[in-house]
């Protein structure tokens, strides 16, 4: 009753962005994910956390399929969107300087990810507490990487 223009159906096509590319239908995946950032864009504005969260899901998608070229300003502009919308200890900024991270390790570029990871360790630990198991997962990732920057999995 919204309209497929609005916030609410872009907030499904996103959902169905995510269970495509959980089955590996990368293709439709990438078509809903930008079908649902162009809606939240013109809706929300390109700051918008649910922009952000889109362009995180967009980000990943190339992740995954080792575009990686095409995810890291993907990334980055979602980061950007999320601390514009919530300040610079925004934790699903952080969380996405976390996949920003494992990019840029990937890349070969060690010092790079070094700090992202860092960056979102600092913040996440403070919201999240030492013993959080997702702060465990970014300690254990920092500690990981080699000087090649090389080491552990996808996000």
């Amino acid at each position: 009753t919204l309209g497929p223009q609005s916030p609410e159906a872009a907030t499904a096509i996103d959902n169905l962005g995510n269970v495509r590319r959980a089955t590996g239908d990368f293709d439709d995946a990438e078509r809903l994910f930008e079908t649902a950032l162009r809606i939240r864009r013109q809706a929300l504005g390109p700051n918008d956390p649910d922009t952000a969260a889109t362009l995180n899901n967009l980000a990943g998608l190339y992740h995954v399929q080792g575009r990686l070229a095409d995810a890291e300003p993907v990334y980055r502009a979602s980061i950007a969107a999320r601390t514009e919308a919530f300040g610079p200890t925004d934790t699903t900024a952080a969380e996405t300087l976390y996949n920003l991270a494992h990019l840029l390790r990937q890349k070969g570029e060690p010092e790079a990810a070094r700090q992202a990871f860092e960056t979102a360790l600092k913040i996440l630990e403070e919201a999240y507490g030492a013993a959080d198991p997702f702060v465990g997962e970014i300690r254990k990732a920092l500690a990981g990487l080699d000087p090649n920057g090389r080491s552990g999995s996808l996000p």
